[in-house]
């Protein structure tokens, strides 16, 4: 998965590189069918595992997003519920909004002093390199595939 764009350079400015990684997922989570998802379950005369999404169970809004497919039954299911619940848009919503909360308490603290990751404290002890946003850095960075 690749981020369009040049991103900030998350050691340098790790805020930027937050909101910025929250702007991507976000429009991709515009551009995905609706939620909620879910797995329908075996299929087996297809030999795998439908994700559906796009209105209420068993409604006539929902569509199939995908098909899985795996050397198990049981991994297949496996497989589609993770993805069901991974990258369901409500559960990406409440990520985009963590990221976002994390990047404001962050940019609250550090005032207007700019400072890279690991680097000093600032009057109110708060380390720019604070484990809380190295995380939610780290979260993002693994979202976009791991580049930037």
């Amino acid at each position: 998965m690749t981020a369009p764009g040049v991103l900030p350079d998350r050691a340098v400015d790790p805020t930027g590189f937050l909101l910025a990684a929250a702007d991507v997922r976000e429009k991709r989570i515009d551009a995905a069918t609706p939620g909620p998802w879910h797995s329908n379950g075996h299929d087996e005369e297809e030999g795998g595992c439908g994700l559906l999404g796009g209105g209420v169970p068993g409604s006539m809004q929902e569509r199939g997003i995908a098909y899985t497919t795996a050397f198990t039954n049981r991994r297949c299911h496996a497989d589609a519920e993770h993805i069901a619940a991974e990258a369901n848009p409500a559960h990406a919503r409440a990520e985009v909004a963590l990221w976002r909360a994390c990047a404001a308490e962050h940019q609250r603290r550090e005032g207007n002093v700019r400072v890279s990751l690991g680097a000093e404290f600032d009057s109110a002890g708060w380390r720019d390199g604070s484990p809380v946003l190295a995380a939610a850095v780290a979260a993002a960075r693994a979202y976009l595939g791991g580049e930037s």
